[in-house]
């Protein structure tokens, strides 16, 4: 179990080649490598697990799959915190016994979970250490994803152009700082408070309109 502190700024994909063009990110880019994420998210016909803000899902990445469970956090102004686990799985299957009691629901039967929806989406990704104002040394990931959610069975899509920027290790300052730098080299970055899995449920019901 860790705590997830990250950043998320939305960008219109029409203005990517301004945030790629920015000093900061474009600097950042030489190192940056490029990752394709498939992800199907799980829960029950009632979404019983988005009810109580838990997101269960299985990534393919690289051909390896991992089950993740991240619970209830906060959000303010794009920055999220919440607890997640992740699990090497040896196949596309979820794996009930994985899940921790002390935070699972007890009243939803792994049993009643169903793919509900996916994303899949590009990332483009990249690690590096940011001294703060105060003079902390924090490493950080930083990713630009663009890609789709989509529902199995209901037609359209959704789309994914936005930017995460995720503390590994140091001062939770350091994400707010990064983000600060990114937004004045690129004024078309706006926090998001909305999650991928936010917005796919939103999309399944009905909420968001696909494309």
């Amino acid at each position: 179990m860790k705590q997830e502190i990250e950043i998320k700024l939305d960008i219109s994909q029409d203005q990517l080649e301004t945030l790629r063009n920015g000093v900061f990110f474009k600097e950042k880019m030489a190192a940056m490598k490029s990752l394709r994420l498939k992800n199907t998210y799980y829960d029950t016909d009632q979404l019983a697990l988005n009810l109580q803000k838990i997101a269960l899902r299985i990534r393919h990445v690289q051909g390896r799959y991992i089950q993740t469970l991240k619970t209830q956090g906060s959000s303010e102004n794009g920055l999220h915190k919440r607890l997640e686990w992740e699990w090497i799985l040896a196949d596309d299957a979820l794996d009930g016994s994985l899940l921790p009691a002390e935070h699972w629901p007890s009243e939803i039967p792994v049993a009643a979970l169903k793919a509900q929806f996916c994303t899949d989406f590009e990332r483009q990704v990249c690690h590096f250490e940011h001294v703060t104002r105060s003079g902390e040394v924090s490493c950080i990931e930083m990713a630009l994803d663009t890609g789709l959610i989509t529902v199995p069975g209901q037609p359209g899509s959704v789309k994914i152009s936005e930017v995460e920027i995720e503390l590994l290790e140091g001062s939770p300052k350091a994400v707010t700082e990064v983000a600060d730098i990114l937004k004045q080299q690129c004024l078309y970055l706006t926090p998001s408070n909305m999650s991928k899995a936010a917005r796919g449920y939103h999309f399944l019901i009905g909420d968001i309109t696909g494309v």
